[in-house]
């Protein structure tokens, strides 16, 4: 039998797990700096949530609510804390957001979206998700071991 080296020796590893960091920094960075932009300039944001349906008082409350949560999810991903729940969370939310962003485009919807306060189009928006989206996967692949197994030439089936 023929000694196989363990699976955390590849040299390849290490250089995983720091994309994985680094994505998952690069997407809490993103959802702070979006958090932070819809406070300083909500109109936009309030205006397409009205859009997609609840009343003044409701989209107020609607962003409150978004506002929090982006910030939470974004601390959280920067810090490194709960990776296993974070990344796929952030992943879906922005699926989420993307849908939404299509959904209002189709529905006629020809505002910013208030993402960022840039005054881009919902179809800028929903462009720039999908390339957030494969930076998530990028994330969730490179920080978990086995995302990084096919990497390891040491190991036998």
């Amino acid at each position: 039998m023929r000694d196989v080296a363990p699976r955390n020796t590849s040299p390849f590893l290490p250089r995983c797990a720091v994309i994985g960091t680094i994505s998952e920094v690069v997407l809490g960075g993103v959802f702070v700096t979006a958090a932070t932009a819809k406070l300083i300039t909500s109109q936009d944001t309030l205006r397409l949530i009205e859009f997609l349906g609840p009343g003044w008082v409701e989209a107020q409350t609607v962003l409150i609510g978004l506002v929090a949560f982006e910030w939470i999810l974004g601390l959280l991903l920067i810090s490194g804390v709960v990776r296993s729940v974070m990344v796929p969370a952030s992943v879906a939310l922005l699926a989420a957001f993307s849908g939404l962003l299509v959904y209002a485009e189709f529905r006629g919807y020809e505002g910013s979206c208030g993402c960022f306060a840039l005054g881009e189009s919902v179809q800028t928006a929903a462009i720039r998700n999908v390339f957030l989206i494969g930076i998530g996967v990028l994330a969730m692949v490179m920080s978990s071991n086995e995302g990084t197994r096919i990497l390891d030439k040491g190991e036998q089936a």
